[in-house]
Protein backbone atom coordinates (compact mmCIF):
# COMPACT_ATOMS: atom_id res chain seq x y z
CA UNK A 1 0.00 0.00 0.00
CA UNK A 2 2.83 1.96 1.01
CA UNK A 3 4.67 1.80 -2.70
CA UNK A 4 1.43 2.63 -4.51
CA UNK A 5 1.05 6.02 -2.59
CA UNK A 6 4.73 7.06 -2.98
CA UNK A 7 4.45 5.85 -6.66
CA UNK A 8 1.24 7.83 -6.92
CA UNK A 9 2.92 11.59 -5.41
CA UNK A 10 5.86 10.91 -7.69
CA UNK A 11 3.32 10.75 -10.66
CA UNK A 12 1.30 13.69 -9.49
CA UNK A 13 4.88 15.89 -8.86
CA UNK A 14 5.86 14.38 -12.55
CA UNK A 15 2.39 15.49 -13.69
CA UNK A 16 2.94 18.96 -11.97
CA UNK A 17 6.37 19.71 -13.17
CA UNK A 18 4.83 18.65 -16.63
CA UNK A 19 1.97 21.11 -16.41
CA UNK A 20 4.32 23.96 -15.19
CA UNK A 21 7.28 23.28 -18.37
CA UNK A 22 3.80 23.27 -20.31
CA UNK A 23 2.77 26.87 -18.45
CA UNK A 24 6.11 28.43 -19.01
CA UNK A 25 6.26 27.18 -22.78
CA UNK A 26 3.11 29.02 -23.32
CA UNK A 27 4.29 32.01 -21.46
CA UNK A 28 7.24 32.64 -23.67
CA UNK A 29 5.54 32.24 -26.53
CA UNK A 30 3.82 35.69 -26.12
CA UNK A 31 6.97 37.88 -27.36
CA UNK A 32 7.26 41.38 -28.25
CA UNK A 33 7.01 40.09 -32.06
CA UNK A 34 3.68 37.86 -31.90
CA UNK A 35 2.15 40.83 -29.70
CA UNK A 36 2.80 43.01 -32.92
CA UNK A 37 1.68 40.44 -35.73
CA UNK A 38 -1.39 39.78 -34.26
CA UNK A 39 -2.31 43.56 -33.74
CA UNK A 40 -1.07 43.70 -37.35
CA UNK A 41 -3.12 41.21 -38.70
CA UNK A 42 -6.21 41.99 -36.79
CA UNK A 43 -6.05 45.97 -37.78
CA UNK A 44 -5.01 44.64 -41.42
CA UNK A 45 -8.64 41.96 -41.40
CA UNK A 46 -10.54 44.31 -40.13
CA UNK A 47 -9.89 46.79 -42.70
CA UNK A 48 -10.21 49.96 -40.78
CA UNK A 49 -9.58 50.96 -36.88
CA UNK A 50 -10.76 54.66 -34.95
CA UNK A 51 -7.91 56.21 -32.94
CA UNK A 52 -7.55 59.17 -30.81
CA UNK A 53 -4.08 61.01 -30.95
CA UNK A 54 -2.04 64.09 -29.08
CA UNK A 55 0.38 65.47 -30.98
CA UNK A 56 2.82 67.30 -28.19
CA UNK A 57 5.81 69.85 -29.44
CA UNK A 58 7.91 70.93 -27.23
CA UNK A 59 10.96 73.40 -28.88
CA UNK A 60 13.73 76.24 -28.41
CA UNK A 61 13.21 78.91 -31.00
CA UNK A 62 16.02 81.80 -30.33
CA UNK A 63 16.46 81.34 -26.78
CA UNK A 64 12.59 81.19 -26.55
CA UNK A 65 10.87 77.49 -25.02
CA UNK A 66 7.66 77.11 -27.01
CA UNK A 67 4.95 74.44 -26.68
CA UNK A 68 1.89 73.44 -28.54
CA UNK A 69 -0.57 70.34 -28.08
CA UNK A 70 -2.76 69.05 -30.07
CA UNK A 71 -6.04 66.87 -30.18
CA UNK A 72 -7.03 64.62 -33.30
CA UNK A 73 -9.38 61.22 -34.47
CA UNK A 74 -8.67 59.23 -37.13
CA UNK A 75 -10.83 56.89 -39.05
CA UNK A 76 -10.44 54.50 -41.52
CA UNK A 77 -12.51 52.23 -43.08
CA UNK A 78 -11.12 50.55 -46.24
CA UNK A 79 -9.93 53.36 -48.97
CA UNK A 80 -12.18 56.12 -46.61
CA UNK A 81 -10.16 57.91 -44.28
CA UNK A 82 -11.22 60.97 -41.60
CA UNK A 83 -9.33 63.08 -39.40
CA UNK A 84 -10.42 65.71 -37.16
CA UNK A 85 -8.75 68.60 -35.72
CA UNK A 86 -9.21 71.05 -33.38
CA UNK A 87 -7.53 74.59 -34.41
CA UNK A 88 -8.19 77.19 -32.00
CA UNK A 89 -11.29 76.32 -31.14
CA UNK A 90 -12.63 75.63 -34.56
CA UNK A 91 -12.73 71.67 -35.38
CA UNK A 92 -11.39 71.18 -38.55
CA UNK A 93 -13.05 67.73 -40.24
CA UNK A 94 -10.61 66.30 -42.99
CA UNK A 95 -12.56 63.20 -44.99
CA UNK A 96 -11.55 61.17 -48.34
CA UNK A 97 -14.38 59.51 -49.63
CA UNK A 98 -13.56 57.56 -52.69
CA UNK A 99 -10.83 59.93 -55.12
CA UNK A 100 -12.77 63.48 -53.25
CA UNK A 101 -11.47 65.00 -50.20
CA UNK A 102 -13.63 67.01 -48.24
CA UNK A 103 -12.71 69.58 -45.35
CA UNK A 104 -14.94 71.67 -43.26
CA UNK A 105 -15.35 73.78 -40.40
CA UNK A 106 -18.73 72.40 -39.25
CA UNK A 107 -20.20 75.49 -41.13
CA UNK A 108 -18.58 75.73 -44.42
CA UNK A 109 -17.04 72.81 -46.57
CA UNK A 110 -14.54 72.77 -49.54
CA UNK A 111 -13.90 69.72 -51.57
CA UNK A 112 -10.75 68.82 -53.97
CA UNK A 113 -10.37 65.65 -56.37
CA UNK A 114 -7.83 63.51 -55.40
CA UNK A 115 -5.32 63.13 -58.33
CA UNK A 116 -3.67 59.63 -58.38
CA UNK A 117 0.10 59.46 -57.80
CA UNK A 118 3.07 58.34 -60.14
CA UNK A 119 4.23 55.83 -58.06
CA UNK A 120 0.55 54.25 -57.47
CA UNK A 121 0.57 54.85 -53.56
CA UNK A 122 -2.42 56.94 -51.82
CA UNK A 123 -2.94 60.24 -50.80
CA UNK A 124 -3.01 60.45 -47.06
CA UNK A 125 -3.57 62.70 -44.27
CA UNK A 126 -2.60 61.51 -41.22
CA UNK A 127 -3.21 58.11 -40.15
CA UNK A 128 -2.68 55.84 -36.94
CA UNK A 129 -1.53 52.91 -39.40
CA UNK A 130 0.66 50.17 -37.57
CA UNK A 131 4.37 50.80 -39.25
CA UNK A 132 5.56 47.25 -41.20
CA UNK A 133 8.15 46.13 -39.04
CA UNK A 134 10.55 43.37 -39.93
CA UNK A 135 10.93 40.23 -37.24
CA UNK A 136 14.48 40.60 -36.71
CA UNK A 137 13.58 44.40 -34.95
CA UNK A 138 12.05 42.42 -32.43
CA UNK A 139 15.03 40.34 -31.66
CA UNK A 140 16.18 40.68 -27.59
CA UNK A 141 13.03 42.94 -27.16
CA UNK A 142 11.13 42.28 -23.85
CA UNK A 143 7.49 42.26 -23.10
CA UNK A 144 7.24 44.50 -20.11
CA UNK A 145 4.50 43.87 -17.79
CA UNK A 146 2.90 46.86 -16.03
CA UNK A 147 1.12 47.21 -12.70
CA UNK A 148 -2.51 47.62 -14.29
CA UNK A 149 -1.97 44.47 -16.28
CA UNK A 150 -1.21 45.97 -19.19
CA UNK A 151 1.88 45.12 -21.66
CA UNK A 152 4.03 47.24 -23.08
CA UNK A 153 6.67 46.58 -26.13
CA UNK A 154 9.20 49.27 -26.94
CA UNK A 155 11.33 49.25 -29.94
CA UNK A 156 13.68 52.38 -32.16
CA UNK A 157 12.71 53.09 -35.14
CA UNK A 158 14.53 54.63 -38.53
CA UNK A 159 13.65 58.46 -39.30
CA UNK A 160 11.91 57.49 -42.69
CA UNK A 161 9.28 55.43 -40.24
CA UNK A 162 9.23 58.34 -38.16
CA UNK A 163 8.26 60.68 -40.38
CA UNK A 164 5.54 58.90 -41.53
CA UNK A 165 3.79 59.99 -38.23
CA UNK A 166 5.72 62.95 -37.36
CA UNK A 167 5.99 64.85 -40.80
CA UNK A 168 3.44 66.97 -40.42
CA UNK A 169 4.75 68.64 -37.49
CA UNK A 170 8.17 69.47 -39.99
CA UNK A 171 6.14 70.55 -42.37
CA UNK A 172 7.53 73.46 -44.05
CA UNK A 173 11.08 73.27 -42.50
CA UNK A 174 14.26 73.01 -44.54
CA UNK A 175 16.55 70.15 -43.02
CA UNK A 176 15.34 67.79 -40.34
CA UNK A 177 16.99 65.51 -38.39
CA UNK A 178 15.30 62.91 -35.75
CA UNK A 179 17.36 61.66 -32.87
CA UNK A 180 16.47 59.36 -30.05
CA UNK A 181 13.10 57.72 -31.73
CA UNK A 182 10.95 55.79 -29.59
CA UNK A 183 8.10 53.55 -30.43
CA UNK A 184 5.96 52.25 -27.99
CA UNK A 185 3.04 49.70 -28.57
CA UNK A 186 0.76 48.97 -25.62
CA UNK A 187 -1.08 45.90 -25.08
CA UNK A 188 -4.25 45.53 -22.70
CA UNK A 189 -5.34 42.74 -20.67
CA UNK A 190 -6.35 40.17 -23.67
CA UNK A 191 -3.15 41.14 -25.53
CA UNK A 192 -5.22 43.76 -27.85
CA UNK A 193 -3.49 46.79 -29.29
CA UNK A 194 -4.36 49.04 -27.37
CA UNK A 195 -2.31 52.47 -28.49
CA UNK A 196 1.07 53.38 -29.92
CA UNK A 197 3.12 56.42 -28.93
CA UNK A 198 6.47 57.55 -30.61
CA UNK A 199 8.62 60.08 -29.64
CA UNK A 200 12.09 61.93 -29.87
CA UNK A 201 13.65 65.10 -29.99
CA UNK A 202 14.88 67.02 -33.00
CA UNK A 203 16.90 69.64 -34.92
CA UNK A 204 15.69 71.60 -37.70
CA UNK A 205 15.86 75.07 -39.89
CA UNK A 206 13.15 77.14 -40.83
CA UNK A 207 13.71 80.20 -42.95
CA UNK A 208 17.63 80.18 -41.61
CA UNK A 209 16.23 79.58 -37.91
CA UNK A 210 17.46 76.68 -36.20
CA UNK A 211 14.69 74.72 -34.38
CA UNK A 212 15.50 72.07 -31.44
CA UNK A 213 13.16 70.47 -29.47
CA UNK A 214 10.89 67.34 -28.32
CA UNK A 215 7.76 65.70 -30.23
CA UNK A 216 5.21 62.72 -29.38
CA UNK A 217 2.31 61.31 -30.67
CA UNK A 218 0.18 58.96 -28.55
CA UNK A 219 -2.37 57.03 -29.64
CA UNK A 220 -5.14 55.43 -28.32
CA UNK A 221 -7.68 53.14 -30.36
CA UNK A 222 -11.56 53.19 -29.92
CA UNK A 223 -12.79 49.53 -29.68
CA UNK A 224 -9.85 47.92 -31.37
CA UNK A 225 -10.78 45.64 -34.18
CA UNK A 226 -14.31 47.27 -35.44
CA UNK A 227 -14.22 49.41 -38.13
CA UNK A 228 -16.11 52.47 -37.69
CA UNK A 229 -18.37 54.61 -40.24
CA UNK A 230 -17.28 57.62 -41.93
CA UNK A 231 -19.78 60.74 -42.89
CA UNK A 232 -19.40 63.30 -43.99
CA UNK A 233 -20.27 66.56 -41.12
CA UNK A 234 -22.05 68.40 -43.64
CA UNK A 235 -24.33 67.70 -46.75
CA UNK A 236 -22.59 67.07 -49.73
CA UNK A 237 -24.12 70.22 -51.47
CA UNK A 238 -22.46 72.49 -48.88
CA UNK A 239 -18.92 72.02 -49.92
CA UNK A 240 -17.55 74.19 -53.00
CA UNK A 241 -15.03 72.68 -55.64
CA UNK A 242 -11.33 73.67 -54.75
CA UNK A 243 -9.99 71.67 -57.47
CA UNK A 244 -7.21 69.54 -57.61
CA UNK A 245 -6.15 68.28 -54.37
CA UNK A 246 -2.14 69.63 -53.39
CA UNK A 247 -1.74 68.69 -50.21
Amino acid sequence: MNKKIIRACQAAVVLLVCLALCSCTLFNTLTAYSLYSKAFSELEKAGGYEADCQMSVKLEVLGQDLSTDTQMRYKKNGENLQSVMEVESVKITSTRIGDTIYVDNGTTGIKYSLPEQEDGSENTFGSADIPVLAKDVFENIEVVKNEDGTKTVTIALDNETAMKYLGDVFDGEESVALNNIVFDMIFNKKNDLQGMKISCSFEAEEMGVALSGDVSADYTFVNFGEVPEITLGLDESKYKDGGEYEG
